[in-house]
């Protein structure tokens, strides 16, 4: 039995690979050709090394390791490859469905600080939320825990709010999420334990450190209780229950946002994809620099002596009875890596990355509409898994801190890409200006197509809109 804080789970490390390759592709370029050999595996040639015997045979053995040359030659290789960002532009492209009209909640009055501040350091509700959805793209997991001073629960919720005694609402990573475990409790499956690497940071004069600690949560007799371990696995707070605006409670108050499957995370498929990609351009490039510019052999050469000490135009070419010519030239166009690379990119486009790009076939309303919900169905369960993770925890916070009122906040899962084109929006207009409309109504339309976002007031932009016309005609007289 371990007794190490620190031992993660085998699921986790198995896991964790993955992760950090989606991680470097939604990063781009940059970070893919900086993590060098995890995203470009070097060519075997680079790892070979060829010995001679007296006979003038040779020997060749691959290694684990690069040679001096096949380091060099890696670094041509390197320079020469071409990482071209699907992934990220296709998990910006979809971040921007859900965040293209604003999430909707139902709030208590007496949870609304957490509107603006969630986390208890300033962030809002919308950006914490914003940050869980880009985290459901490259991880398989992350987490909501709530936390909040201890108290006795005899103050009024104003003292307790003026000290900043309250809950807030604690991210965890997928890489901070070491080790867990499930129960039966009650013929339910209740999570009854789970470990959280957590970082601090330590000032030694003008130097600031970052160090590990480990957060162990436990479900002990009914119980929600917590140690904390430092970095060396010694326990900094030995495990006690925790109080909750003045009581313990029965559930360990995390929440878990599950958003990929079979070990994989929603986009595991598309980062293969795209660091295949990756190598055969590097190949390709490769190959077009070995070609770029021809190799001039001769034979038939007394003792190594060139028989003429130049090429080029104008120069005339002499040698012995024996002597001999010749130009090597690899032609790179009559390599397979073209078609390979059309094909990489179809792939590519069939697994996301179409959904970034607008229909050139003319389809109706509807069939764009049919076609855009099919393709978006992952997009659309993800931004429910998140909803439902920060959901769970805000109903948490209304129990153990409100009234226990009914609580929600859901992100948009509405991509009907039938916006208004600019005939549409035209028409519109002409229509207005002939007065078979007011600019209500007007408006109105240009808000359900979108051209006006969902949240502007109506009112409020005419007041802004006859603020500006009167400072063009000069203000008041």
């Amino acid at each position: 039995m371990s007794d190490d804080i620190k031992k993660p789970r085998q699921e986790y490390s198995d896991q964790l690979p993955s992760l950090e390759l989606n991680r470097l592709a939604i990063g781009g370029a940059r970070p893919v050709k900086a993590s060098g050999v995890k995203c470009l595996e070097p060519l075997a040639s680079m790892k070979a090394t060829t010995c001679y015997d007296e006979q003038g045979m040779s020997t060749t053995t691959y290694g684990e390791q690069l040679t001096a040359k096949g380091r060099s030659d890696y670094n041509k290789y390197l320079d020469n490859a071409t990482f071209i960002g699907f992934t990220g532009q296709t998990v910006t492209g979809l971040k921007g469905l859900i965040k293209s009209k604003p999430a909707v909640h139902d709030i208590p009055t007496a949870l609304e600080f957490i509107l603006e501040d969630a986390d208890g350091a300033g962030t809002s509700l919308d950006n914490l939320a914003d940050l869980c959805t880009s985290e459901a793209f490259p991880s398989i997991r992350q987490a909501l825990l709530i936390t909040a001073p201890e108290t006795d629960g005899t103050n009024s919720r104003l003292d307790d709010e003026n000290n900043n005694i309250r809950p807030k609402m604690a991210h965890y990573t997928q890489e901070s999420i070491i080790n867990w475990h499930y129960e039966v409790v009650k013929n339910k499956l209740q999570l009854a334990m789970v470990v959280l690497k957590e970082s601090k940071s330590v000032r030694d004069g003008f130097e600031v450190k970052v160090e590990s600690q480990y957060r162990h949560l436990a479900l002990i007799d009914g119980i929600y209780q917590q140690e904390l371990r430092n970095k060396d696995n010694e326990i900094v707070e030995p495990m006690s229950p925790v109080l909750m605006n003045g009581k313990t409670i029965n559930r360990i108050p995390l929440r878990v946002a599950i958003t990929g499957s079979n070990n994989k995370s929603v986009i595991d498929d598309m980062v293969d994809a795209n660091m295949l990609h990756y190598k055969v351009r590097a190949d390709h490039g490769n190959l077009l620099h070995q070609s770029a510019f021809p190799v001039f052999y001769e034979t038939g050469v007394v003792n190594g002596e060139s028989a003429n000490g130049s090429i080029g135009p104008g120069v005339k070419w002499e040698g012995g009875s024996e002597a001999s010519f010749g130009v090597i030239q690899i032609d790179a166009n009559k390599c397979s890596h073209p078609k390979e690379l059309k094909d990489i990119e179809s792939n590519l486009s069939n697994l996301g990355a179409d959904m970034l790009k607008e229909s050139k076939a003319a389809e109706s309303g509807e069939a764009k509409r049919l076609d855009k919900v099919s393709s978006n169905s992952t997009t659309i369960d993800l931004a429910n898994c998140v909803s439902d993770m920060i959901s769970e925890t805000l109903q948490d916070i209304s129990d153990i801190w409100g009234t226990g009122e009914e609580v929600s906040y859901r992100l948009n899962t509405d991509y009907d890409p039938s916006h208004l084109d600019y005939q549409m929006i035209a028409a519109i207009g002409d229509i207005w200006e002939r007065g078979l409309i007011d600019k209500e109504e007007a408006q109105y339309n240009l808000k359900q197509g979108e051209v006006i976002r969902a949240d502007r007031d109506i009112e409020e932009m005419n007041k802004n809109i006859d603020s500006e016309e009167s400072g063009l005609n000069g203000g008041d007289e």
